[in-house]
């Protein structure tokens, strides 16, 4: 292996550990530094490094939004390859078409809460009402909205 490309390496992963905010967000760089040197070449740090650099823009500008729309990462010059590289590395998740989530902000998760963040005229209504005000205890498997 080139001598170039293990500095590189080392240099790349000095980096991210020192901006790693979190246990779990170390976790994600771990994981995936792992996952590309074992499935590709070693060279394939810039690719990871490109990712994480996407991954940073939406924290640095989105991080206080729990839906992000793609119009909204189109926005911040994210288009549709580097999504699906972003939600194959587990950085954010894709929630419905067009609709993404910060995996990291997902530990509060309500799918209540979700459901009237995409459909904010909606209302709950039938089997999914009487789940939600506490009248059922079976959990819906489908949620009616009206």
């Amino acid at each position: 292996m080139d001598r170039h490309y293990i500095q590189y390496d080392v240099i790349i992963i000095v980096q991210y550990i020192e901006k790693a905010s979190s246990l779990d967000s170390l976790r994600k760089i771990v994981y995936n530094i792992y996952k590309v040197t074992t499935k590709r070449k070693c060279s394939r740090w810039k690719q990871v490094d490109r990712i994480l650099k996407y991954y940073n823009r939406i924290i640095d500008n989105l991080s206080n939004k729990e839906l992000i729309r793609t119009s909204e990462l189109n926005g911040l010059s994210i288009y549709s390859k580097e999504i699906s590289e972003l939600v194959e590395s587990g950085y954010i998740e894709r929630v419905k078409q067009g609709y993404y989530r910060i995996v990291e902000h997902t530990e509060d998760h309500s799918e209540a809460k979700l459901i009237s963040q995409l459909y904010p005229d909606g209302i709950i209504c039938m089997v999914s009402a009487l789940f939600y005000y506490g009248y059922s205890d079976r959990t819906p498997i489908n949620w009616d909205i009206a």
